[in-house]
């Protein structure tokens, strides 16, 4: 004798009907696929149970409906031009796809995320031309004015927020760091090469630390 044949909609009403039950979803997949034969998988039934339990008993899938949805390149490069900041989560949340397709969507369209914007990957010879300008400059201000040892007053500031207050590529502010001295222990930054007063202050302390 052939199992009963049952529809989508159907289907959703039973997970809903177990749900309210009290059942798991383990336990609901068995009772179903009992009957039924394999018509439910335990990821699918899961995703159906968190829908419930945070009170939505919404029997439309929506959440599919908008994964099978295309996407446009030129929308999602529209949608990152007006705000570079938005997250992938927030981008696939307002596309209604899923975060793993907006991501190679936007690697299609060349943008990758650098200090918390999307950005072009492959630069214009205008962005290259700007980006040369502005390291020529700060570099020839470094020989005459050594900026960076000013701006290190918070000698608990990360690379990244240092790159961000002088507007430099995180790579370059670290170099630059290297170049004057400045090494991060323990969560701020302090001289590579230890001055005499400091020596002098490590010898004090760990001669007071053997003689204890």
């Amino acid at each position: 004798m052939s199992r009963p044949t049952i529809e989508e909609g159907y289907l959703r009403h039973c997970m809903l009907f177990l749900f309210d039950q009290g059942l798991k979803a383990n336990e609901a997949v068995k009772k179903i696929n009992d009957i039924y034969g394999d018509v439910l998988k335990l990821n699918k039934c899961h995703r159906w149970f968190k829908k419930f339990k945070n009170e939505n008993r919404n029997l439309e899938d929506v959440e599919r409906k908008g994964r099978l949805q295309k996407l446009d390149d030129e929308i999602l490069r529209a949608m990152v031009n007006s705000d570079p900041r938005q997250t992938i989560r927030e981008l696939s949340l307002k596309i209604g796809c899923p975060w793993s397709t907006v991501q190679d969507h936007l690697h299609r369209i060349g943008k990758v995320y650098r200090q918390e914007i999307w950005v072009l990957h492959e630069l214009t010879e205008t962005a290259l031309d700007q980006r040369r300008t502005i390291c020529a400059s700060l570099l020839s201000r470094y020989e005459t004015d050594p900026f960076l040892r000013r701006i290190v007053l918070d000698p608990r500031q990360t690379i990244r927020e240092l790159s961000l207050k002088i507007g430099c590529p995180w790579s370059t502010v670290q170099d630059h760091l290297h170049r004057i001295g400045k090494v991060y222990r323990q969560e701020i930054w302090v001289l590579h090469e230890l001055t005499e007063t400091a020596l002098d202050q490590r010898r004090t302390i760990c001669a007071s630390l053997l003689s204890r």
